[in-house]
């Protein structure tokens, strides 16, 4: 039986995927992998009290300080 999140490479199916589908499958599983940890992380931060500062989104950015934080990687 195979199980929702299976790693593609080890289904034996008889059957060779194409690189391409086999960059897709990689890539749908990193981004439900990533989802649930997002997930499973923001239950947490909930479960202890941990709430943002400020709610994302609802404060007005400067563009000299946007313009600073556009490049750098978040995670």
């Amino acid at each position: 039986m195979i199980s929702k999140n299976m790693d593609l490479r080890h289904v034996v199916t008889g059957v060779k995927l194409s690189r391409i589908e086999r960059m897709e499958a990689q890539l749908r599983h990193m981004v439900a992998s990533n989802h649930a940890q997002h997930k499973q992380r923001k239950a947490e931060n909930a479960r202890r009290g941990i709430t943002p500062r400020v709610a994302i989104g609802s404060a007005h950015v400067p563009a000299a300080v946007a313009k600073a934080f556009a490049y750098i990687k978040v995670a």
